[in-house]
């Protein structure tokens, strides 16, 4: 490069971007070539032979794409996991529901007079899973309680704290 000062006034801003990338370009094909020619110059020296590049498998056909013969057992293997895993959730679906059916109100015994309703039978167990999600969170037996107050008489959560915190 032996212009003057002059011309490389005269270039307009895309040619010195032009220039620049080019001198840039030029710079990483000498710094790839002599760091490939430093990494064989090593492998001549310690004697180690460069592997061979590997060719790839053939492809096989997987649903409707073509892939590679690893990746096609990968995709059969997930798709049998799956397939089991949908199986597992059928059978808990199904055990879950023959529970929820044995626990529903009217499942058992229809209440007498002044025993508990359905309704009352629902609110009680509701708020004993509260009472053992505060438990299990870690609240306190009196933090507990605060929170139960604004459904429940003091006798009653005394009670199912009692029955709850004794399990736990």
């Amino acid at each position: 490069m032996t212009e003057n000062r002059s011309d490389m006034q005269d270039l307009s801003p895309e040619e010195v971007g032009a220039r620049v990338t080019a001198i840039l370009a030029a710079a990483e094909r000498d710094a790839r070539a002599t760091i490939e020619a430093a990494r064989r110059e090593v492998l001549a020296a310690t004697g180690v032979v460069e592997p061979a590049p590997r060719e790839s498998a053939p492809l096989v056909e997987h649903g409707s794409e073509a892939v590679s013969p690893a990746l096609a057992a990968l995709m059969q293997a997930l798709d049998s996991l799956s397939s089991r895993l949908s199986a597992v959730e059928r059978t808990i679906d199904a055990r879950l529901e023959i529970l929820w059916r044995a626990l529903a109100p009217g499942a058992g015994e229809q209440p007498g007079p002044g025993g508990p309703t359905p309704a009352r039978e629902q609110a009680a167990r509701a708020e004993r899973l509260r009472a053992v999600d505060l438990a299990v969170r870690g609240f306190s037996r009196e933090q507990i309680a605060v929170e139960l107050r604004s459904t429940l008489p003091d006798t009653e959560i005394e009670r199912l704290l009692d029955e709850v915190l004794e399990r736990a």
